[in-house]
């Protein structure tokens, strides 16, 4: 079980994950843009954060950047719409109009089993 912030201006598509990754034992809560994830990272630390592909390049890098400084050891998860990723430092990226549920889902379960990047850098 997972503590996870799914951000993104969808309602629809973050009720969608959100639904998948409860069912699928997480703890998720929802932020619709930067101040929410702010709000959100301020109050308590995710093991996952992540960015929809409704999000644009620069307010995901902005997301990444306060996740990362409030909490340690988080992994990002990029969904995206185009044929690369816009936010290549992220932990994992999915392509979100090809991904399928069960493909979002395992790769959720993925970086929990993934030693972290960061902390194996410093």
């Amino acid at each position: 079980m997972a503590d996870i912030l799914n951000v993104g201006f969808d309602s629809a598509l973050l009720t969608t994950r959100r639904v998948m990754l409860e069912r699928a034992g997480h703890r998720v809560a929802l932020a619709h843009d930067f101040r929410q994830a702010v709000a959100a990272c301020e109050r308590k630390s995710f093991n996952i954060v992540i960015l929809g592909n409704s999000l644009l390049a620069n307010e995901k890098l902005r997301v990444a950047d306060i996740v990362r400084r409030h909490c340690d050891g988080v992994r990002l998860l990029e969904l995206h719409n185009g044929a690369k990723p816009d936010l290549p430092d992220a932990d994992a990226h999915l392509q979100a109009l090809q991904a399928r549920p069960e493909e979002f889902l395992q790769a959720v379960d993925s970086l929990l089993k993934q030693p972290n990047r960061r902390a194996a850098k410093e």
